[in-house]
């Protein structure tokens, strides 16, 4: 008999375990005798740590996410997914550095991990708020459905990012490859933010960037903050098919001007993309427009003599 990955799984006493000590134990116990095949399926419970399930799993095992779990590291090859109804990361106690609800993926060359269906919150203690962020250090990541209350950071590795559409999440590019489909960046300026960077949609110092079907946007000029550009890119190359982007306005008259849609760097190349800068703001600048460029986006995983849409 061949059993399906989704067949091979922790026995539903999981949700029933002791607190403490022993409920880890047993989880792990648990864990431990729902490892039958290559693709096992780990069920995690609510509240409960995912590093020490991943440290369990193989590459290609499905870890199953319940509704809430703190921050974790992607280190191999696994795919994590969120509860159906969506799951939230976030600290259960006050953060320390790096920083609240985050999560890093450093998979190792010739594996590649899939992230879906997460929300990465903000922290608030003591009356002060801390950004959650998804930081992209190497290997290879499909990451979709997945909401940031900061930035998704792209360090490093050749990474796809499809159906990112949590408000107010943004992209900072230093390295690596990061191909975009079918998301919005829209941007919210936070004065007090560690990365020092919001109100940008995308912001790019190295890398190759490769977008289609992607909405862009800069915050408005607000309080003791002027307009922010969609996209500031200083070094990298950026490709980009069929986007928007919209520079942010101006807030009150005597704040500094609107911002252009785009402050590029020469390097980056738009088909079929529409600038729209904000109202009175300097022109957009540093791009070229290559018309036969073609974006194309996949629903699944293609394989090699297979059909896809």
């Amino acid at each position: 008999m061949t059993l399906a990955a989704r067949d091979v799984v922790g026995p539903s006493p999981c949700r029933d375990l002791p607190k403490g000590p022993m409920r880890l134990a047993l989880l792990h116990f648990l864990l431990l005798t729902a490892s039958l095949s290559a693709q096992t399926v780990w069920l995690v419970p609510d509240n409960t740590s995912v590093d020490a399930v991943i440290a369990l799993a193989a590459p290609g095992d499905t870890v199953q996410l319940a509704t809430t779990h703190p921050p974790f590291t992607i280190n191999k090859g696994v795919h994590v997914v969120g509860a159906p109804g969506g799951t939230s990361i976030t600290y259960l106690q006050p953060p320390n550095l790096p920083g609240p609800g985050s999560i890093v993926v450093a998979v190792p060359a010739g594996q590649r991990a899939v992230l879906r269906g997460v929300q990465v919150e903000d922290s608030y203690f003591q009356g002060s708020a801390s950004e959650g962020f998804l930081e992209l250090r190497s290997g290879q990541c499909e990451v979709s459905e997945v909401g940031v209350g900061g930035p998704i950071q792209v360090r490093g590795g050749n990474h796809v990012l499809q159906r990112i559409t949590g408000p107010g999440t943004w992209l900072n590019q230093s390295g690596g490859i990061c191909s975009v489909a079918d998301s919005t960046f829209h941007a919210v300026f936070r004065l007090s933010s560690p990365f020092g960077f919001g109100g940008v949609g995308v912001r790019q110092t190295g890398g190759l960037l490769l977008a289609s079907h992607v909405s862009l946007r800069g915050t408005d000029g607000s309080g003791p903050d002027s307009a922010k550009s969609a996209m500031l890119a200083t070094g990298g190359a950026a490709y980009l098919t069929d986007c928007t982007l919209q520079g942010g306005n101006l807030g009150f008259a005597w704040f500094p001007p609107a911002a252009p849609a785009l402050v590029g760097n020469q390097l980056v190349h738009f088909a079929r993309t529409t600038l729209t800068d904000g109202v009175g703001a300097p022109p957009s600048s540093g791009y070229s427009v290559e018309p036969a460029m073609v974006g194309l986006s996949c629903q699944g995983v293609p394989t090699l003599g297979g059909s896809f849409t």
